[in-house]
């Protein structure tokens, strides 16, 4: 069974996306593996919305949207586990994980 389109809200702002194609799927492996990109949790979910955005709202700009950092987190989420399938024992884990010790050291360091 295909996935479900996919309603990212941010706000006010609301983006339907399709499911993802397969060179979308394989652009966020490379994403998520790609070691510069994973040491930010917002540059992480930038690139995956980026990812996700790209064949249904192309113009867009995903650092212009206006967002707070657990919307973000929620939306990347979202992509991860709906369009694509992830799950806890995957590529979703990885990312989460990351995202996790981000906040703990950002949380220390406050």
């Amino acid at each position: 069974m295909a996935p479900k389109p996919l309603t990212l809200r941010f706000g006010d702002q609301t983006f339907e996306i399709r499911p993802l194609t397969v060179d979308q799927v394989e652009a966020l492996e490379n994403t998520v593996n790609d070691s510069e990109i994973a040491k930010s949790p917002t540059g992480l979910g930038k690139a995956i919305l980026g990812v996700a955005l790209a064949r249904d709202h192309g113009a867009t700009s995903v650092g212009e949207i206006e967002s707070t950092l657990p919307e973000l987190a929620t939306a990347m989420a979202d992509v991860l586990k709906a369009q694509c399938g992830f799950r806890r024992d995957g590529l979703f884990a990885r990312v989460t994980a990351t995202i996790r010790l981000r906040r703990r050291r950002c949380d220390h360091a406050a």
